[in-house]
């Protein structure tokens, strides 16, 4: 006998009321899983926004990926290789990143960039970053197969258990606690200030460490453990099974101590022996143009001013090589120009003139030394005298600054090979004056500058 309709309409209504709650919890757990991530970033004390911002590139639009560790993005400068050769990269880079890591990144790199020059830029013989090195670069990746195999990967080699586990793959678990420190820079952080991953940091753009020290070189190897061999095997192993264009970098390190350097070289003979590219920068300071002195704000990482010299060596290297075309101009590439307007206003207060890229250098020439600025109030002016090099020069050109008014160096005037002092004048009362003595070669009516301090020499102008 058939069911009567009363109770075929109950059973419907049970039906959908099922329905209804199946739905609900369904919506719950998607809402929980759209939620989960922007929670974790923003509680997140670990994240790179140059990893998260990779992901907002064109598909296959980047002439280079460079990949590495801190050193990449001290030294590299994606929009000033765009400004002066046209050419589109970006630092897909994280502190203190090792061989393992790098395997992965390039790995990730290709899956969006597939034509580009994967450029590696290794700095140790490390297999493993430490925990927080590794999550700023994993907070950031978004969730995909490569990202699961790095953290399976990572926690296999640290023997982890499993509760341990949880805070890679659920980031939320890492940092549910940091609710009470929350900043607003916490919930802006998946944006930098300015895209393309150029540093801005404020040690890059104003900090000089002197490295002029002894700059460690051999040519010995040492020997290279199991883990790293197996590691370095792995990343070899896919780029050449991946067919992925690759030039691996070895970036000067003053700080490094000879049997650091010794690894190295060890590191980049197993690369050379597997017939990939290598460029191997420490024994090229001098073709570089880098000024130990000036040009690096630690021992281990450049400033922005060591920054740009290295970048226009490279990029000359890159376009030689690979056949890197001039992209200006290009509608498609607009934002890389609007990025570089952007990052003048962090770069112009700190750099000098002479070295956006379009002025002739002379690198075997030091600032000149010696430099003393005196206030002379009789006609509000500063004296500015300095040492007389002995090479060879054909004048000094006396640039000034003042933070409080405008912010660039400026050229206010030239002395000749056998002159050191200089009297500048029309100083504001109140102001701060900062003095620079930068000697310079001629030849065919074109100036070469030489190196200068960065720092500059101060002299305050009283109020009245």
């Amino acid at each position: 006998m058939s069911e009567t309709p009363a109770k075929e309409t109950q059973h419907e209504k049970k039906g959908f009321k099922a329905l209804r709650i199946i739905l609900k919890i369904v919506a719950f757990l998607l809402i929980l899983v759209l939620l989960i991530h922007p929670v974790s970033v923003c509680l997140s004390s670990n994240y790179t926004s140059r990893i998260h911002e990779f992901y907002k590139e064109d598909e296959d639009s980047l002439d280079a990926v460079f990949i590495g560790s801190s050193t990449t993005h001290a030294f590299w400068s994606p929009l000033y290789a765009w400004k002066n050769h046209g050419i589109a990269t970006y630092n897909f880079s994280a502190d203190a990143q090792t061989v393992m890591t790098v395997r992965y990144m390039v790995e990730e790199a290709v899956k969006y960039q597939p034509n580009a020059v994967i450029v590696i830029t290794l700095t140790s013989p490390n297999v493993l970053p430490r925990e927080e090195y590794f999550h700023s670069l994993t907070d950031a990746m978004p969730l995909s197969l490569t990202k699961l195999r790095l953290i399976h990967d990572y926690c296999e080699q640290k023997e982890l258990a499993v509760a341990d586990r949880l805070e890679y793959y659920f980031t939320l678990y890492r940092y549910h606690s940091r609710w009470d420190s929350l900043k607003l820079s916490d919930f802006e952080k998946t944006e930098s200030e300015v895209p393309k991953a150029p540093n801005i940091t404020s040690t890059y753009r104003t900090k000089t460490t002197d490295a002029s020290g002894a700059y460690p070189e051999t040519d010995e190897c040492a020997e290279l453990s199991e883990d790293i061999l197996a590691s370095l095997g792995e990343l070899l192993d896919y780029c050449e099974e991946t067919g992925v264009s690759v030039l691996f970098l070895e970036a000067p390190r003053p700080g490094s101590t000879e049997s650091g350097i010794a690894k190295m070289n060890a590191v980049f003979a197993v690369i050379e022996s597997r017939g990939f590219p290598v460029l191997k920068m420490q024994s090229r300071i001098d073709e570089i143009g880098l000024d130990l002195a000036h040009d690096f704000y630690d021992k281990n990482h450049t400033n922005i001013h060591g920054s740009l010299k290295y970048t226009e060596y490279v990029a000359e290297y890159l376009i030689s090589r690979y056949g890197l075309k001039d992209l200006r101009g290009d509608p498609e590439y607009a934002d890389f120009d609007e990025a570089y307007d952007a990052y003048t206003e962090y770069t112009d207060p700190y750099l000098f003139p002479f070295e956006n890229g379009e002025t002739s250098r002379d690198y075997s020439l030091p600032p000149a030394g010696g430099v003393t600025v005196e206030y002379v109030a009789e006609d509000n002016s500063a004296a500015v005298s300095w040492e007389l090099l002995q090479q060879d020069v054909d004048g000094y050109a006396v640039f000034r600054k003042c933070p409080e008014g405008y912010n660039c160096w400026k050229e206010v005037g030239t002395v000749d090979a056998s002159g050191c002092s200089f009297v500048s004048e029309n100083l504001v009362n109140g102001k701060t004056y900062y003095f620079s003595i930068v000697p310079y070669t001629e030849k065919d009516g074109t100036r070469f500058y030489g190196n200068a301090d960065y720092q500059g020499v101060k002299v305050a102008v009283p109020k009245s």
